[in-house]
Protein backbone atom coordinates (compact mmCIF):
# COMPACT_ATOMS: atom_id res chain seq x y z
CA UNK A 1 0.00 0.00 0.00
CA UNK A 2 1.10 3.30 -0.86
CA UNK A 3 1.66 5.72 1.77
CA UNK A 4 2.16 9.74 1.51
CA UNK A 5 5.21 9.36 3.05
CA UNK A 6 6.92 7.72 0.50
CA UNK A 7 5.63 10.32 -2.09
CA UNK A 8 6.38 13.37 -0.38
CA UNK A 9 9.80 11.83 1.17
CA UNK A 10 12.80 13.29 -0.84
CA UNK A 11 14.72 11.60 -3.44
CA UNK A 12 18.80 11.76 -2.85
CA UNK A 13 20.57 14.67 -4.21
CA UNK A 14 17.06 16.12 -4.84
CA UNK A 15 16.04 17.96 -1.60
CA UNK A 16 14.48 21.78 -1.74
CA UNK A 17 15.35 24.15 1.01
CA UNK A 18 12.60 24.31 2.79
CA UNK A 19 10.85 28.10 2.72
CA UNK A 20 12.28 28.59 -0.74
CA UNK A 21 10.81 29.60 -3.66
CA UNK A 22 13.65 29.34 -6.58
CA UNK A 23 11.85 30.59 -9.09
CA UNK A 24 12.91 30.59 -12.92
CA UNK A 25 14.07 33.68 -14.75
CA UNK A 26 12.13 33.36 -17.99
CA UNK A 27 13.74 35.06 -21.21
CA UNK A 28 12.67 38.65 -21.59
CA UNK A 29 10.42 39.38 -24.70
CA UNK A 30 12.09 40.61 -28.04
CA UNK A 31 10.85 44.11 -27.84
CA UNK A 32 8.46 45.45 -31.03
CA UNK A 33 9.82 47.68 -33.68
CA UNK A 34 7.49 50.51 -32.34
CA UNK A 35 8.68 50.59 -29.07
CA UNK A 36 12.45 50.22 -30.18
CA UNK A 37 11.30 53.18 -32.17
CA UNK A 38 9.94 54.79 -29.40
CA UNK A 39 12.76 54.68 -27.05
CA UNK A 40 15.17 55.64 -29.50
CA UNK A 41 13.30 59.12 -30.30
CA UNK A 42 12.32 59.18 -26.60
CA UNK A 43 15.00 61.63 -25.89
CA UNK A 44 14.32 63.99 -28.34
CA UNK A 45 11.09 64.87 -25.95
CA UNK A 46 11.07 66.56 -22.12
CA UNK A 47 8.31 67.28 -19.79
CA UNK A 48 8.10 70.92 -20.27
CA UNK A 49 7.16 69.93 -24.39
CA UNK A 50 4.01 68.22 -22.99
CA UNK A 51 2.48 71.55 -21.89
CA UNK A 52 2.24 74.77 -24.54
CA UNK A 53 5.73 76.39 -23.10
CA UNK A 54 5.97 80.47 -22.74
CA UNK A 55 8.09 82.23 -24.91
CA UNK A 56 11.74 81.23 -23.84
CA UNK A 57 14.46 83.80 -23.37
CA UNK A 58 17.54 84.04 -25.73
CA UNK A 59 20.90 84.36 -24.66
CA UNK A 60 23.16 83.22 -21.44
CA UNK A 61 20.02 84.09 -19.71
CA UNK A 62 18.05 81.21 -21.14
CA UNK A 63 20.93 78.72 -20.79
CA UNK A 64 21.47 79.81 -16.91
CA UNK A 65 17.44 78.98 -16.42
CA UNK A 66 17.62 75.74 -18.33
CA UNK A 67 20.48 74.78 -16.44
CA UNK A 68 18.57 75.71 -13.28
CA UNK A 69 15.81 73.91 -14.31
CA UNK A 70 17.17 70.92 -14.83
CA UNK A 71 18.88 70.85 -11.52
CA UNK A 72 15.73 71.82 -9.64
CA UNK A 73 14.07 68.75 -11.61
CA UNK A 74 16.36 66.20 -10.87
CA UNK A 75 16.47 67.15 -7.04
CA UNK A 76 13.28 66.56 -7.01
CA UNK A 77 12.57 63.57 -8.59
CA UNK A 78 15.12 62.22 -6.39
CA UNK A 79 13.04 63.85 -3.25
CA UNK A 80 9.99 62.87 -3.78
CA UNK A 81 9.63 59.73 -1.75
CA UNK A 82 12.33 60.72 1.17
CA UNK A 83 10.69 63.70 2.37
CA UNK A 84 9.71 62.79 6.33
CA UNK A 85 11.92 59.72 6.08
CA UNK A 86 15.21 59.15 7.64
CA UNK A 87 17.45 56.83 7.21
CA UNK A 88 18.32 54.00 9.44
CA UNK A 89 21.49 51.67 9.73
CA UNK A 90 18.91 48.62 9.70
CA UNK A 91 16.82 47.47 6.71
CA UNK A 92 13.52 48.03 7.14
CA UNK A 93 10.82 44.85 7.27
CA UNK A 94 8.50 44.49 3.92
CA UNK A 95 5.77 44.50 6.79
CA UNK A 96 6.10 47.40 8.12
CA UNK A 97 6.81 49.73 5.01
CA UNK A 98 3.52 51.55 3.40
CA UNK A 99 2.64 49.74 0.48
CA UNK A 100 -1.45 51.45 -0.03
CA UNK A 101 -1.11 53.61 -3.05
CA UNK A 102 -1.75 57.62 -3.29
CA UNK A 103 -4.58 58.95 -4.90
CA UNK A 104 -2.66 60.84 -7.15
CA UNK A 105 1.10 61.74 -7.43
CA UNK A 106 1.99 64.88 -5.55
CA UNK A 107 5.36 66.28 -7.01
CA UNK A 108 6.78 69.95 -6.25
CA UNK A 109 8.21 71.48 -9.16
CA UNK A 110 8.87 70.88 -12.38
CA UNK A 111 8.81 67.34 -13.43
CA UNK A 112 12.38 65.49 -15.05
CA UNK A 113 12.67 65.45 -18.61
CA UNK A 114 11.23 62.02 -20.42
CA UNK A 115 15.79 60.77 -21.14
CA UNK A 116 15.93 61.05 -17.31
CA UNK A 117 12.95 59.16 -16.59
CA UNK A 118 14.18 56.50 -19.05
CA UNK A 119 17.54 56.52 -17.83
CA UNK A 120 16.27 56.61 -14.07
CA UNK A 121 13.85 53.02 -15.53
CA UNK A 122 16.68 51.62 -17.08
CA UNK A 123 18.45 51.71 -13.44
CA UNK A 124 15.54 50.35 -11.82
CA UNK A 125 14.60 53.26 -9.98
CA UNK A 126 10.73 52.49 -9.53
CA UNK A 127 10.37 55.34 -7.19
CA UNK A 128 9.99 57.71 -10.82
CA UNK A 129 6.96 55.88 -11.53
CA UNK A 130 5.05 58.61 -10.20
CA UNK A 131 6.74 61.39 -12.37
CA UNK A 132 5.62 58.73 -15.45
CA UNK A 133 2.19 59.17 -13.95
CA UNK A 134 2.37 62.95 -13.74
CA UNK A 135 3.94 63.11 -17.24
CA UNK A 136 0.48 61.10 -18.69
CA UNK A 137 -1.33 63.66 -16.69
CA UNK A 138 -0.28 66.43 -18.23
CA UNK A 139 -0.28 64.85 -21.85
CA UNK A 140 -4.17 64.35 -20.84
CA UNK A 141 -4.73 68.30 -19.59
CA UNK A 142 -2.96 69.32 -22.61
CA UNK A 143 -4.85 67.76 -24.62
CA UNK A 144 -7.88 68.56 -23.05
CA UNK A 145 -7.50 72.36 -23.29
CA UNK A 146 -6.28 72.39 -26.95
CA UNK A 147 -4.08 74.49 -28.47
CA UNK A 148 -1.52 71.66 -29.82
CA UNK A 149 -1.93 69.23 -33.15
CA UNK A 150 -3.14 65.56 -33.47
CA UNK A 151 0.17 64.54 -34.58
CA UNK A 152 2.09 66.15 -31.72
CA UNK A 153 -0.36 64.79 -29.13
CA UNK A 154 0.39 61.49 -30.93
CA UNK A 155 3.94 61.47 -30.65
CA UNK A 156 4.16 62.80 -27.13
CA UNK A 157 2.01 59.95 -26.29
CA UNK A 158 4.27 57.61 -27.68
CA UNK A 159 7.11 58.65 -25.48
CA UNK A 160 4.76 58.65 -22.63
CA UNK A 161 3.95 54.94 -23.64
CA UNK A 162 7.36 53.95 -24.05
CA UNK A 163 8.19 54.92 -20.61
CA UNK A 164 5.52 52.58 -19.38
CA UNK A 165 7.02 49.53 -21.30
CA UNK A 166 10.27 50.06 -19.12
CA UNK A 167 8.16 50.24 -15.91
CA UNK A 168 5.86 47.51 -16.64
CA UNK A 169 8.74 45.48 -17.17
CA UNK A 170 10.77 46.52 -14.05
CA UNK A 171 8.24 46.08 -11.80
CA UNK A 172 6.76 42.80 -13.06
CA UNK A 173 10.64 41.64 -13.34
CA UNK A 174 10.47 42.05 -9.36
CA UNK A 175 7.29 40.45 -8.88
CA UNK A 176 8.51 37.30 -10.66
CA UNK A 177 11.00 36.88 -8.27
CA UNK A 178 9.59 38.54 -4.91
CA UNK A 179 11.71 36.74 -2.79
CA UNK A 180 14.99 38.24 -4.21
CA UNK A 181 14.12 41.61 -3.94
CA UNK A 182 14.87 43.68 -1.31
CA UNK A 183 11.81 44.71 0.88
CA UNK A 184 12.21 48.19 -0.32
CA UNK A 185 11.95 47.57 -3.67
CA UNK A 186 9.41 44.86 -3.61
CA UNK A 187 7.11 47.47 -1.63
CA UNK A 188 7.78 49.55 -4.63
CA UNK A 189 6.67 47.48 -7.45
CA UNK A 190 3.72 46.31 -5.41
CA UNK A 191 2.36 50.03 -4.45
CA UNK A 192 2.99 50.65 -8.06
CA UNK A 193 0.29 48.22 -9.39
CA UNK A 194 -1.75 48.98 -6.99
CA UNK A 195 -1.70 52.78 -8.09
CA UNK A 196 -1.78 51.51 -11.72
CA UNK A 197 -5.69 50.12 -10.35
CA UNK A 198 -6.82 52.98 -9.13
CA UNK A 199 -5.55 55.45 -12.50
CA UNK A 200 -7.41 52.59 -14.24
CA UNK A 201 -10.58 52.86 -12.37
CA UNK A 202 -10.42 56.75 -12.74
CA UNK A 203 -9.44 56.27 -16.03
CA UNK A 204 -12.39 54.23 -17.16
CA UNK A 205 -14.72 57.19 -16.12
CA UNK A 206 -13.43 60.02 -18.16
CA UNK A 207 -13.67 60.55 -21.45
CA UNK A 208 -10.39 61.03 -23.87
CA UNK A 209 -8.94 63.42 -26.23
CA UNK A 210 -9.77 61.90 -29.67
CA UNK A 211 -6.32 62.65 -30.95
CA UNK A 212 -4.80 60.08 -28.06
CA UNK A 213 -4.84 56.49 -28.32
CA UNK A 214 -6.85 54.89 -25.27
CA UNK A 215 -4.21 53.48 -23.69
CA UNK A 216 -6.67 52.17 -19.89
CA UNK A 217 -6.84 50.19 -18.39
CA UNK A 218 -3.66 48.75 -18.60
CA UNK A 219 -4.29 46.21 -16.10
CA UNK A 220 -1.28 45.61 -14.50
CA UNK A 221 -2.92 43.17 -11.66
CA UNK A 222 -4.26 40.68 -14.59
CA UNK A 223 -0.31 40.98 -15.94
CA UNK A 224 1.12 39.70 -12.45
CA UNK A 225 -1.16 37.08 -12.54
CA UNK A 226 -0.16 35.93 -15.82
CA UNK A 227 3.65 35.92 -14.65
CA UNK A 228 2.20 33.65 -11.56
CA UNK A 229 0.82 31.44 -14.25
CA UNK A 230 4.33 31.45 -16.15
CA UNK A 231 5.99 30.63 -12.98
CA UNK A 232 3.83 28.13 -11.80
CA UNK A 233 4.44 26.06 -15.22
CA UNK A 234 8.15 26.53 -14.65
CA UNK A 235 8.07 24.97 -11.42
CA UNK A 236 5.90 22.00 -12.37
CA UNK A 237 7.73 21.47 -15.50
CA UNK A 238 10.99 21.36 -14.35
CA UNK A 239 12.71 18.12 -14.68
CA UNK A 240 13.71 16.24 -11.09
CA UNK A 241 17.34 16.58 -10.74
CA UNK A 242 17.26 12.77 -10.29
CA UNK A 243 14.92 10.45 -11.59
CA UNK A 244 14.36 7.37 -8.49
CA UNK A 245 15.16 3.98 -9.16
CA UNK A 246 11.77 1.40 -9.47
CA UNK A 247 9.22 4.61 -10.03
CA UNK A 248 7.62 4.49 -13.56
CA UNK A 249 7.80 8.33 -15.39
CA UNK A 250 4.25 9.01 -14.92
CA UNK A 251 4.64 8.26 -11.03
CA UNK A 252 8.06 10.52 -10.95
CA UNK A 253 6.03 13.53 -12.56
CA UNK A 254 3.28 12.88 -10.19
CA UNK A 255 5.75 12.86 -7.56
CA UNK A 256 7.64 16.37 -8.41
CA UNK A 257 4.83 18.51 -9.01
CA UNK A 258 2.87 17.29 -5.65
CA UNK A 259 5.67 18.27 -3.90
CA UNK A 260 6.43 21.55 -5.31
CA UNK A 261 3.05 22.80 -5.58
CA UNK A 262 2.77 22.05 -1.53
CA UNK A 263 6.01 23.90 -0.90
CA UNK A 264 5.52 26.53 -2.87
CA UNK A 265 2.02 27.14 -1.65
CA UNK A 266 3.37 26.90 1.61
CA UNK A 267 6.10 29.65 1.04
CA UNK A 268 3.76 32.11 -0.34
CA UNK A 269 1.28 31.66 2.75
CA UNK A 270 4.27 31.83 4.76
CA UNK A 271 6.08 35.00 3.32
CA UNK A 272 4.76 36.34 0.59
CA UNK A 273 1.29 36.68 2.38
CA UNK A 274 2.31 39.18 5.16
CA UNK A 275 3.36 41.55 2.27
CA UNK A 276 1.12 41.26 -0.42
CA UNK A 277 -1.65 44.21 -0.27
CA UNK A 278 -5.45 41.94 0.03
CA UNK A 279 -6.02 43.57 -3.58
CA UNK A 280 -3.77 41.33 -4.74
CA UNK A 281 -5.05 37.97 -3.35
CA UNK A 282 -1.86 36.06 -2.85
CA UNK A 283 -2.66 32.66 -1.58
CA UNK A 284 -5.86 32.03 -4.29
CA UNK A 285 -3.49 33.45 -7.37
CA UNK A 286 -0.43 30.95 -6.40
CA UNK A 287 -3.05 28.12 -5.69
CA UNK A 288 -5.34 28.41 -9.19
CA UNK A 289 -2.08 28.89 -10.73
CA UNK A 290 -0.73 25.33 -9.63
CA UNK A 291 -3.90 23.76 -9.66
CA UNK A 292 -4.67 25.13 -13.01
CA UNK A 293 -1.16 23.74 -14.57
CA UNK A 294 -1.28 20.54 -12.49
CA UNK A 295 -4.75 19.52 -14.32
CA UNK A 296 -4.06 20.48 -17.45
CA UNK A 297 -0.80 18.04 -17.19
CA UNK A 298 -3.29 15.29 -16.16
CA UNK A 299 -5.91 15.94 -18.12
CA UNK A 300 -3.51 15.43 -21.13
CA UNK A 301 -1.66 12.16 -19.14
CA UNK A 302 -5.78 10.90 -18.89
CA UNK A 303 -5.74 10.44 -22.86
CA UNK A 304 -2.99 8.21 -23.29
CA UNK A 305 -3.97 4.19 -22.75
CA UNK A 306 -2.41 3.83 -19.33
CA UNK A 307 -0.65 0.45 -18.07
CA UNK A 308 -2.51 -0.61 -15.09
CA UNK A 309 -0.25 0.98 -12.41
CA UNK A 310 -0.35 4.39 -14.05
CA UNK A 311 -4.03 4.17 -13.89
CA UNK A 312 -4.26 3.56 -10.73
CA UNK A 313 -1.70 6.39 -9.12
CA UNK A 314 -3.51 8.68 -11.54
CA UNK A 315 -6.70 8.00 -9.59
CA UNK A 316 -4.69 7.83 -6.23
CA UNK A 317 -3.55 11.62 -6.69
CA UNK A 318 -6.44 12.65 -7.50
CA UNK A 319 -8.62 11.17 -5.59
CA UNK A 320 -6.74 10.84 -2.36
CA UNK A 321 -3.30 12.27 -2.33
CA UNK A 322 -3.72 15.61 -3.67
CA UNK A 323 -7.08 16.40 -2.13
CA UNK A 324 -5.96 15.41 0.84
CA UNK A 325 -2.47 15.30 1.87
CA UNK A 326 -1.83 18.88 -0.60
CA UNK A 327 -5.01 20.74 -0.28
CA UNK A 328 -5.94 19.84 3.14
CA UNK A 329 -2.46 19.53 4.87
CA UNK A 330 -2.07 21.41 7.93
CA UNK A 331 -0.38 24.22 6.81
CA UNK A 332 -2.79 25.15 3.93
CA UNK A 333 -6.01 23.86 4.78
CA UNK A 334 -7.28 26.82 6.37
CA UNK A 335 -5.85 29.39 3.77
CA UNK A 336 -7.25 26.89 0.80
CA UNK A 337 -10.89 26.80 1.75
CA UNK A 338 -12.65 29.50 0.46
CA UNK A 339 -10.70 29.11 -2.91
CA UNK A 340 -12.36 26.23 -4.16
CA UNK A 341 -9.86 24.63 -6.42
CA UNK A 342 -11.59 21.26 -7.08
CA UNK A 343 -10.37 18.08 -8.67
CA UNK A 344 -7.70 18.15 -10.93
CA UNK A 345 -9.99 16.28 -13.38
CA UNK A 346 -13.58 16.39 -14.79
CA UNK A 347 -16.10 13.41 -13.09
CA UNK A 348 -16.56 12.45 -16.29
CA UNK A 349 -12.60 11.56 -16.57
CA UNK A 350 -12.77 10.15 -13.22
CA UNK A 351 -15.97 7.62 -13.88
CA UNK A 352 -13.91 6.54 -16.80
CA UNK A 353 -10.79 5.94 -14.58
CA UNK A 354 -12.12 3.78 -12.03
CA UNK A 355 -14.62 1.81 -14.60
CA UNK A 356 -10.38 0.51 -16.01
CA UNK A 357 -8.86 0.54 -11.89
CA UNK A 358 -11.61 -2.04 -10.88
CA UNK A 359 -11.61 -4.13 -14.61
CA UNK A 360 -7.75 -4.22 -13.90
CA UNK A 361 -7.82 -4.94 -10.33
CA UNK A 362 -10.46 -7.77 -10.84
CA UNK A 363 -8.88 -9.50 -13.93
CA UNK A 364 -5.28 -9.45 -11.44
CA UNK A 365 -7.10 -11.06 -8.71
CA UNK A 366 -8.41 -13.67 -10.87
CA UNK A 367 -5.11 -14.71 -12.07
CA UNK A 368 -3.35 -14.30 -8.88
CA UNK A 369 -5.77 -16.33 -7.42
CA UNK A 370 -5.91 -18.95 -10.32
CA UNK A 371 -2.12 -19.28 -10.03
CA UNK A 372 -2.07 -20.02 -6.15
CA UNK A 373 -4.92 -22.72 -6.88
CA UNK A 374 -2.40 -24.33 -9.65
CA UNK A 375 0.42 -24.52 -7.25
CA UNK A 376 -1.84 -26.01 -4.62
CA UNK A 377 -2.98 -28.84 -7.27
CA UNK A 378 0.54 -29.47 -8.24
CA UNK A 379 1.22 -30.03 -4.76
CA UNK A 380 -1.45 -32.57 -4.53
CA UNK A 381 -0.62 -34.34 -7.33
CA UNK A 382 2.56 -35.53 -6.26
CA UNK A 383 1.58 -37.81 -3.39
CA UNK A 384 3.40 -36.10 -1.02
CA UNK A 385 2.14 -36.25 2.38
CA UNK A 386 0.40 -32.30 2.91
CA UNK A 387 1.82 -30.37 6.16
CA UNK A 388 0.15 -31.63 9.58
CA UNK A 389 -1.10 -29.09 11.90
CA UNK A 390 -2.33 -29.64 15.53
CA UNK A 391 -3.26 -33.18 13.91
CA UNK A 392 -4.90 -31.59 10.77
CA UNK A 393 -3.78 -31.67 7.30
CA UNK A 394 -2.72 -27.93 6.43
CA UNK A 395 -2.59 -25.89 3.10
CA UNK A 396 -2.00 -22.24 3.02
CA UNK A 397 -4.07 -21.80 -0.10
CA UNK A 398 -7.04 -20.18 1.98
CA UNK A 399 -4.36 -17.89 3.39
CA UNK A 400 -2.97 -16.97 -0.09
CA UNK A 401 -6.59 -16.61 -1.61
CA UNK A 402 -7.08 -13.95 1.73
CA UNK A 403 -4.35 -11.76 0.99
CA UNK A 404 -4.91 -11.28 -2.78
CA UNK A 405 -7.91 -10.18 -2.17
CA UNK A 406 -7.60 -8.18 0.76
CA UNK A 407 -5.03 -6.55 -1.31
CA UNK A 408 -6.95 -5.80 -4.09
CA UNK A 409 -9.38 -3.90 -1.75
CA UNK A 410 -7.08 -2.41 -0.12
CA UNK A 411 -5.80 -0.30 -3.52
CA UNK A 412 -9.55 0.40 -4.05
CA UNK A 413 -9.98 2.01 -0.32
CA UNK A 414 -6.65 4.12 -0.94
CA UNK A 415 -8.24 5.58 -3.77
CA UNK A 416 -12.01 6.24 -2.06
CA UNK A 417 -14.21 4.59 0.40
CA UNK A 418 -16.72 4.25 -2.63
CA UNK A 419 -13.76 2.69 -5.01
CA UNK A 420 -13.68 0.30 -2.34
CA UNK A 421 -17.17 -0.71 -1.84
CA UNK A 422 -17.46 -1.31 -5.72
CA UNK A 423 -14.59 -3.41 -5.87
CA UNK A 424 -15.71 -5.37 -2.26
CA UNK A 425 -19.12 -7.00 -4.32
CA UNK A 426 -16.85 -7.83 -7.73
CA UNK A 427 -14.36 -10.16 -5.54
CA UNK A 428 -17.06 -11.28 -3.68
CA UNK A 429 -18.08 -13.00 -7.05
CA UNK A 430 -14.67 -13.53 -8.33
CA UNK A 431 -14.20 -15.82 -4.94
CA UNK A 432 -17.62 -17.60 -5.18
CA UNK A 433 -16.56 -18.78 -8.83
CA UNK A 434 -13.02 -19.77 -7.37
CA UNK A 435 -14.79 -22.04 -4.85
CA UNK A 436 -17.47 -23.25 -7.50
CA UNK A 437 -14.57 -24.48 -9.77
CA UNK A 438 -12.42 -26.14 -6.99
CA UNK A 439 -15.10 -28.18 -5.79
CA UNK A 440 -15.91 -29.53 -9.56
CA UNK A 441 -12.47 -30.71 -10.49
CA UNK A 442 -11.42 -34.36 -10.39
CA UNK A 443 -10.29 -36.50 -7.06
CA UNK A 444 -6.92 -36.12 -6.11
CA UNK A 445 -4.70 -38.53 -3.82
CA UNK A 446 -2.85 -37.84 -0.58
CA UNK A 447 0.18 -40.33 0.14
CA UNK A 448 -0.11 -40.71 4.26
CA UNK A 449 2.96 -41.63 6.29
CA UNK A 450 0.37 -44.55 7.60
CA UNK A 451 -1.66 -45.51 4.98
CA UNK A 452 -2.91 -43.60 1.93
CA UNK A 453 -6.92 -42.39 1.21
CA UNK A 454 -8.82 -40.80 -1.00
CA UNK A 455 -9.80 -37.61 -0.36
CA UNK A 456 -11.87 -35.79 -3.37
CA UNK A 457 -11.25 -32.21 -3.93
CA UNK A 458 -14.83 -31.00 -2.74
CA UNK A 459 -14.11 -31.98 0.90
CA UNK A 460 -11.26 -29.74 0.82
CA UNK A 461 -12.74 -26.90 -0.56
CA UNK A 462 -15.44 -27.47 1.66
CA UNK A 463 -13.01 -26.82 4.82
CA UNK A 464 -11.59 -23.50 2.73
CA UNK A 465 -15.24 -22.37 2.09
CA UNK A 466 -15.46 -22.63 6.01
CA UNK A 467 -12.37 -20.90 6.69
CA UNK A 468 -13.59 -18.17 4.35
CA UNK A 469 -16.91 -17.63 5.93
CA UNK A 470 -15.46 -17.65 9.55
CA UNK A 471 -12.23 -15.15 8.91
CA UNK A 472 -12.11 -11.43 9.95
CA UNK A 473 -11.64 -10.87 6.81
CA UNK A 474 -15.16 -11.86 5.90
CA UNK A 475 -16.32 -9.31 8.32
CA UNK A 476 -14.95 -6.14 6.09
CA UNK A 477 -16.54 -7.40 3.16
Amino acid sequence: MLKMVTFFQGFPGQQSVPGTLNFAVSPQKPRSTSEAESETSMSEASSEDLMPSPEAPDGEEESAKKKEKKSKGLANMFSVFTKGKKKKKDQPRLSDLEVQPKPRPELDGPLPTVEELKEALEHGRLEVAWQVLALERQLEAAAAAGGMSNEELVWRQSKVEALYVLLCDQVLGVLRRPLEAAPERLSQALAVVSQEELEDRRASGGPLAAALEATRPRRWLQRWRGVVAEVAAERLDAQPATAPEGRSEAESRFLHMGRTMKEDLEVVVERLKPLFPDEFNVVRTYAESYHYHFASHLCALAQFELCERDTYLLLLWVQNLYPNDILNSPKLAQELQGVGLGSLLPPKQIRLLEAMFLSNEVTSVKQLMARALELESQRWTQDVAPQSLDGHCHSELAIDILQIISQGQTKAENITSDVGMQIKQLLLVELAALLRSAASSAPVRIQGTAASSRVDSTGSWHLLTSFVSKAPWQSSL
